[in-house]
């Protein structure tokens, strides 16, 4: 893969977070502040809103599986394949993420399915995604170990990027198990107010601490692109023994 390939994958990081911005504001502008507001009297949701999230999904998919595949690129041409399975794993599953999430948002398109399967069909949609989503959140966690063992060569970087993943992923996870068993209790009618109140706060603290950790981790990620592509371009493509 040449430098400029990786170098793009890097940008292609600091592009995705601002489509995160510039869809959303797209999208609502072409509702309206009064079409906004009669949505929320009715209770229903804009067509651009589904589809908002759609293109969404779709560009997300593609920034990520850009982003990843430069990244094995750099990692091959320093001589760590390690990775390579996992990353492809990563890709898979964000375009099968896209895929379900389009699904799931045009309700016109899945009008007969729904009407001659009824629940079945979304109950195996439901499945599909939550396999899907507990898949790309074991590779990220894989890929993250595996970034701090390509650390040793490719640069401090990349041990940082592997341990804010590390940090960011088991922080939200933590945090949404333990939101999730506070609600348990809650609903059930266990456990005191008290008991409630700190679950709840742990896991908020943990949320904020998951999310900022893994924002950080996603910006060094494009700047360990940007530095690889300088790196290769500095020592013409080096290639490293890795054990």
């Amino acid at each position: 893969m040449s430098p400029g390939t990786v170098r793009w994958g890097g940008i292609m990081v600091f592009v995705g977070i601002a489509l995160v911005f510039l869809i959303p504001i797209i999208f609502v502008s072409s509702i309206g502040l009064e079409g906004l507001a009669r949505n929320a009297r009715t209770g229903t949701t804009a067509p651009q809103m589904q589809m908002m999230s759609i293109v969404m999904n779709f560009v997300m998919a593609a920034v990520v599986g850009f982003v990843f595949y430069t990244t094995k690129g750099y990692f091959n041409a320093l001589g760590y394949h390690r990775a390579d399975i996992v990353i492809y794993l990563i890709i898979g599953a964000q375009i099968l993420s896209a895929i379900i999430g389009a699904i799931t948002n045009s309700s016109a398109g899945l009008s007969g399915l729904l009407q001659a399967g009824g629940g079945r069909a979304m109950g195996v949609v439901g499945i599909v995604a939550i396999v899907t989503g507990l898949a790309v959140l074991i590779a990220l966690l894989v890929f993250a170990i595996f970034a701090i063992s390509f650390g040793n060569h490719g640069g401090g970087i990349w041990k940082a990027i592997g341990i804010l993943y590390l940090i960011g992923l088991l922080g939200m996870l933590i945090g949404i198990i333990i939101l999730a068993v506070t609600v348990g209790f809650a609903i059930s009618g266990g456990g005191t107010a008290g008991a409630g109140a700190g679950g709840a706060a742990l896991a908020s603290v943990l949320l904020i601490i998951g999310f900022l950790c893994y924002a950080a981790a996603i910006i060094c990620h494009g700047i360990g692109l940007i530095l690889g592509a300088g790196r290769m371009e500095r020592e013409g493509n080096p290639v490293e023994v890795f054990d």
